[in-house]
């Protein structure tokens, strides 16, 4: 009887199954914060950070969507980036959290220690969410691709080019992008993709505010997981010599020197996110 005890298939929760149960729990919490965008009940940013934290458990490729999402990952990115978040999140999310609390306290808990403890949860969360700093409108980021002709106008109007240019580098297989915040327009990137794995960027204008670092790191960011969202490894610019200031920033975003062009007084720098194909500058 034992003998067959022993050798009775187990079945074992494997690492399959945790990224299955982590990319099922990472959607559901998507949808939830998706739909608190337009019902004000439900916070967004929370959901949304529970959902990449869970993609990222399970799948590069979803975290990288997610992340480098011109609308939901700007939620993300603004709050890792400035550790903040918009007044409107704060007052849904308390809102939201009074309301389902209450509603427990009143109807659900039977005993008194456990309306306290309650009561004690309640307060310590609604202080956590308190605690953080509220977002002005011009730090909240947001990157729009250009594909239709009134972004493609917007766009030559911000980096100061012609809407010929911008339609030309877009045919030639470039990706366009204006950066802004909920006031207005801040600056322009375009990125090539190359067939080797490699994403060249050819240009980033930022106008200069206060917060012009953080629309950088954040702009940044989004190349990141975009890149890993497509399925690519490695960012590729060039910046000219005499621009130390650009060089040495660079290189605090984990960008490294590989290539001195004395010829064109120029830096090839590159930021590398999978090791296998990472260079030692």
């Amino acid at each position: 009887m034992n003998d067959i005890f022993l050798h009775f298939p187990k079945k074992r929760f494997n690492f399959v199954d945790m990224k299955i149960l982590y990319t099922a729990l990472g959607s559901v919490a998507l949808t939830l914060g998706i739909i608190g965008i337009f019902l004000p009940l439900l916070p967004t940013t929370p959901f949304l950070l529970l959902s990449a934290w869970l993609y990222c458990k399970s799948s590069d490729r979803l975290y990288g969507w997610l992340m480098s999402h011109p609308q939901l990952g700007s939620y993300i990115r603004n709050y890792r980036i400035n550790k903040a978040i918009t007044l409107k999140s704060k007052i849904t999310a308390v809102t939201m959290l009074w309301f389902t609390m209450t509603i427990c306290i009143v109807f659900v808990a039977d005993s008194l220690w456990l309306r306290c403890m309650l009561g004690v949860i309640l307060a310590g969360v609604t202080w956590h969410l308190l605690s953080f700093r509220t977002m002005a409108k011009d730090e909240n980021l947001h990157i729009v691709k250009v594909n239709t002709p009134c972004l493609i106008e917007q766009a030559a109007i911000v980096n100061g080019t012609s809407t010929d240019d911008i339609i030309s580098r877009i045919a030639a297989g470039s990706e366009y992008y204006i950066l802004r915040n909920a006031v207005m327009p801040v600056g322009t990137m375009s990125v090539k993709l190359c067939r080797d794995g490699i994403m060249h960027l050819e240009h980033m204008n930022l106008i200069s505010t206060v917060h012009r670092d953080s629309y950088e790191r954040q702009a940044f960011m989004f190349l990141e997981y975009r890149c890993k969202y497509m399925g690519f490894h490695t960012i590729h610019l060039t910046v000219s010599k005499n621009d130390i200031q650009t060089a040495a920033s660079l290189r605090d975003k984990g960008f490294s020197i590989i290539a001195d062009a004395t010829e064109n007084d120029t830096y090839t720098m590159l930021n590398t996110f999978d090791t296998r194909h990472r260079r030692i500058a």
